[in-house]
């Protein structure tokens, strides 16, 4: 196999409401994790996920389709037998704002589907670590099983607010390209990061109005 496999991009846009779904799927997300890294065959991502290879063709080939993973390199076997490795095209899948925009049947469709992954997902991986210990508190950050989840308002300048999100994509770009390198045994984190401006009004806001 290729000691050089194409490395991925750091994003590709989902654009279309399938894609979309396909991409948030809970059994394809587990896949596409076991593709950040080195690329590998179906069969070993199989063993990884500990279910039978054939029930990851189907899942495998609509992740292929949407441009989720793609080949990139192909090991000959006895015969004619080709085994294909794959790899994720990019490290982040970020959405096209018309699949989130409100006012159409897609945008308010794709809006719903995201918070409730996002937001749904999160409350019940965070309260199954709990309840498993995965997270423990007892530790605070930045302890490496601590819990760290905050949510404020901030009163910033459009020029701050636009520093902040700078930082925030390049940490989170930062965050993505170490999974890639080598080194010791890695676990899962959840990441989820939010920053936006905000329409509610607070009592001295409304004080000084």
């Amino acid at each position: 196999m290729s000691d050089d496999p194409i490395r991925p991009k750091f994003e590709h846009i989902i654009n279309d409401l399938d894609a979309l779904k396909i991409y948030f799927d809970p059994v394809r997300q587990r896949i596409l994790h076991q593709l950040v890294g080195e690329p590998r065959s179906i069969q070993q991502i199989a063993e990884k996920l500990e279910v039978p290879f054939t029930r990851l063709y189907y899942q495998i080939n609509l992740l292929e389709k949407h441009g989720f993973i793609h080949v990139v390199d192909t090991r000959h076997l006895a015969g004619a037998v080709e085994e294909k490795f794959y790899q994720v095209t990019a490290y982040t899948f970020p959405i096209q704002r018309s699949l989130l925009t409100l006012g159409t049947p897609e945008g308010e469709q794709g809006m719903e589907y995201v918070m409730s992954i996002v937001f749904d997902d999160t409350r019940d991986d965070i309260r199954a670590g709990l309840r498993d210990d995965t997270i423990n508190m007892n530790v605070y950050p930045p302890h490496p099983d601590s819990l760290l989840i905050r949510r404020m308002p901030l009163f910033l300048t459009s020029e701050q607010a636009q520093g902040f999100y700078e930082r925030l994509l390049e940490l989170t770009k930062e965050m993505f390209a170490a999974q890639s390198l080598p080194g010791e045994h890695k676990r899962r984190y959840n990441f989820m990061v939010g920053l936006h401006p905000s329409s509610l009004k607070f009592h001295d806001e409304e004080q000084a109005s």
